[in-house]
């Protein structure tokens, strides 16, 4: 069995692909290279493997983060947090074990309730300090982001 990542190299027009270096375009959207390759081949390209474009208009803004390889996905946990943040979407954080998952949930009177999952074997903690036994699941009213 053999397993392959897709990958794709990303241009930045006019400006040197840098890590966070940025551009603006004439229509005002900034494009921002978040992570750049670093091997022989894309990295030699100078071509980004992450980019994130802001958008704004009289409809709204908002942004698209464009990701052209495998990465691990705890390497993207802070991008996704800023992400989130940006557009003020509510979240229920992230723990610092793997093990746990966490959502958050309105009921039908519009309360936002945590809900959060031990997977593991281990006593731990949601992202809010509620410790956590082993396979335990968690509901609590959501108090803020």
């Amino acid at each position: 069995a053999s397993a392959t990542v897709f990958r794709e190299g990303l241009e930045v027009v006019a400006n040197s692909a840098e890590n966070g270096a940025t551009t603006t375009g004439d229509d005002g959207e900034v494009v921002e290279v978040i992570w750049k390759y670093t091997d022989s081949f894309f990295g030699a390209l100078g071509l980004g493997a992450v980019t994130r474009r802001r958008l704004s208009s009289a409809a709204g803004s908002g942004e698209v983060v464009y990701v052209g390889a495998g990465i691990e996905p705890e390497a993207l946990v802070t991008l996704a947090t800023e992400t989130l943040d940006a557009q003020g979407v509510k979240r229920a954080g992230v723990s610092d074990s793997s093990d746990v998952e966490q959502l958050l949930r309105a009921d039908s009177s519009q309360r936002t309730w945590r809900i959060a999952i031990n997977h593991g074997e281990i006593l731990t903690k949601a992202s809010d300090g509620t410790a956590l036994e082993p396979f335990e699941v968690n509901i609590a009213e959501f108090t803020g982001q």
